[in-house]
């Protein structure tokens, strides 16, 4: 036997162990992505303390309610994030269990056992996000409320809106400014990882999975030429994969306009605001 072909040998007889190991790394990859929950916290904390400020007079409410916004959509950006690499993690780990599961293992252990989750947010996440979104949806009505103590009533509002300089004007709507801002910025993040999944999912589909026990791969992964059930990679994923092809249009669409519509808000914004003297009287 040449050099070569010992050392192939020895590759080969060492793979499996790698694989496993590799398997522990993503499984403790995938855990401390999912601990963003004590980040969040912190986040949560972070925005309430902002707002107590501008309450108390250390900050202008403009001002305290802009960065407990900020810190807000910053945590749900985090959340995407952390579950896009979680969902990557998951999708190895289904890749290594095709490999030694067979089709029928996934009634006895995992009905989804080989096969890559589906995109969308954990559950773990999930509350996480929709805590942030609900307490940016409180922090905005908390800012028109504010408004509406101190104008009075909507009349006096509108009114003081109409005579109020540009600048006065400017400096109350930075919270509408850093809203569009990071809603676009949100957006563009569920679009990017959307499609750098989608990506992961198609480019690697994993090994594909035996039919049954009596069909399990050699150490090249290769499948026996007996087994007729034997599943592709491509195949097993395709559950996922065909989800995902739902929305690309939708991702791409916001990937290349993102901008041009934040763009256009902000003119219409500007636009309102040197027209209002004859749009509201």
């Amino acid at each position: 036997m040449d050099h070569d072909s010992v050392e192939r040998e020895n590759i080969l007889k060492n793979r499996h162990e790698f694989i496993l190991q590799y398997y522990n790394m993503a499984v403790q990859d995938l855990d401390r992505h999912l601990k963003i929950g004590w980040q969040t916290i912190a986040v949560v904390a972070g925005a309430i303390a902002t707002l107590s400020l501008g309450e108390q007079g250390h900050l202008p409410i403009f001002v305290s309610i802009s960065a407990a916004l900020i810190v807000l959509f910053w945590g749900l950006q985090n959340v995407i994030d952390s579950n896009y690499w979680s969902l990557r993690a998951i999708g190895f780990l289904a890749n290594v269990e095709s490999v030694y599961f067979a089709k029928t293992d996934q009634t006895y252990f995992n009905h989804y056992a080989g096969e890559h989750p589906p995109y969308h947010l954990m559950d773990s996440l999930k509350y996480q996000f929709n805590v942030c979104i609900i307490l940016i949806l409180t922090i905005l009505g908390f800012f028109g409320y504010k408004i509406l103590l101190i104008a009075g009533d909507f009349d006096v509002l509108i009114s003081t809106y109409v005579n109020s300089g540009a600048i006065k004007i400017l400096v109350w709507q930075f919270p509408i400014f850093v809203s569009l801002y990071y809603l676009r910025s949100i957006l563009l993040t569920w679009a990017r990882r959307h499609l750098g999944y989608l990506d992961f999912v198609l480019k690697s589909p994993g090994p594909g999975m035996a039919g049954d026990l009596e069909h399990l791969r050699n150490v090249n992964f290769s499948p026996k030429p007996d087994d007729t059930d034997f599943v592709e990679g491509i195949e097993l994923q395709s559950r996922t994969s065909g989800k995902l092809q739902k929305f690309v249009k939708l991702a791409k669409f916001i990937e290349d306009w993102n901008w041009i519509l934040f763009v256009l808000a902000i003119i219409a914004m500007f636009v309102i605001n040197f027209q209002r003297a004859n749009i509201f009287t």
